[in-house]
C-alpha cells in the first residue's frame, strides 16, 4: 500500500482506511514488535502493536507519506516496542517480590526505630536551621553541609570572610537555644 492509496480510502472512509492498513501490515508489526519485545507477556506484544497502528493512524493523517508506507510503518512499530522494552525494564528495577529466593534481606542489626527517629531529629535539625533565616541559614548549610570555608561562603554571599565567621558562630548560639528550647540535646 502507498500513502496516496492510503490517503485516497481515507477520504473516502477513515475507518476503511484505518481496516485496510491493519490487515496489510497486521503481520509486519507483530513480527517487528515480537523480535524487540522477545521474552515479554502476551498482552504487553498486543498492547504494543496497538499503540503502534494508533501512532500511524496519527503520523498517515498528515498526507506527506506518497510513496510505498512499509518504511515508516517499520519505524514507528520499533519506536514502540522499544518505548514499552524501556517501560517494562524500569518496573522489573523498581519491583522486588518479597518472595523471592534472591531478594536481598534486612540486615539483622538493623535498627527501624532508631532510624526514624534520627529521621525525625534531622528534620526537627533542619526545621530550626530555617527558621534563623537569611542569610544565617545558608552560611550554617554551606559551612557545615556542604562543608565550604569562611572565605568561599563569604565570596559566594558578598560578605566580609569575618561578617561570616561571626555570623556562624551568633547563628549556632541561637540555633542551640531553639533545639534546647524544642527539647532536643545534642
Amino acid at each position: 500500500m502507498t500513502g496516496s492509496e492510503y490517503a485516497r480510502l481515507l477520504g473516502e472512509s477513515p475507518q476503511g482506511a484505518h481496516r485496510a492498513l491493519f490487515d496489510e501490515y497486521y503481520k509486519y508489526v507483530y513480527t517487528v514488535v515480537c523480535g524487540k519485545l522477545s521474552g515479554a507477556p502476551r498482552e504487553d506484544v498486543e498492547e504494543c502493536v496497538s499503540d503502534a497502528f494508533a501512532s500511524l493512524y496519527i503520523e498517515l493523517e498528515s498526507g506527506k507519506y506518497t510513496g510505498e508506507l512499509r518504511g515508516i510503518v517499520g519505524t514507528v512499530a520499533k519506536r514502540r516496542a522499544i518505548d514499552r522494552y524501556r517501560y517494562n525494564a524500569s518496573r522489573r528495577l523498581r519491583v522486588i517480590s518479597l518472595d523471592d529466593e534472591q531478594s536481598a534481606e534486612l540486615p539483622a542489626d538493623l535498627d527501624l526505630e532508631e532510624n526514624a527517629e534520627n529521621e525525625q531529629l534531622r528534620v526537627q535539625l533542619l526545621d530550626a536551621v530555617i527558621s534563623l533565616g537569611e542569610p544565617d541559614a545558608t552560611i550554617l548549610v554551606r559551612r557545615y553541609f556542604f562543608g565550604y570555608s569562611s572565605g568561599e561562603i563569604a565570596e559566594q554571599l558578598s560578605m566580609k570572610s569575618s561578617a561570616v565567621r561571626m555570623r556562624c558562630s551568633r547563628a549556632l548560639k541561637r540555633l542551640k537555644t531553639i533545639l534546647t528550647d524544642n527539647g532536643i540535646t545534642l
